[in-house]
């Protein structure tokens, strides 16, 4: 019977790392994607609760 192991045990061997074309593919598709949600306007109701955030703040 095998014994259960955790995550942390010394002497497993590491798993292949991806390949580097596959990493530099991957990390464009993900600049592109946050790009797109960074570039996105922010909606009217968060930009009022952030007022009235810091409005309440000045308050104290």
């Amino acid at each position: 019977m095998k014994k259960a192991t955790s995550h942390g045990d010394r002497g497993r061997s590491k798993p292949n790392p991806l390949d580097p074309k596959v990493q530099e593919r991957i990390g464009r598709q993900l600049r592109a994607y946050y790009d797109d949600v960074v570039n996105q306007p922010m909606p009217q109701h968060l930009i009022d609760l952030i007022e009235q955030m810091d409005g309440a703040e000045d308050k104290k």
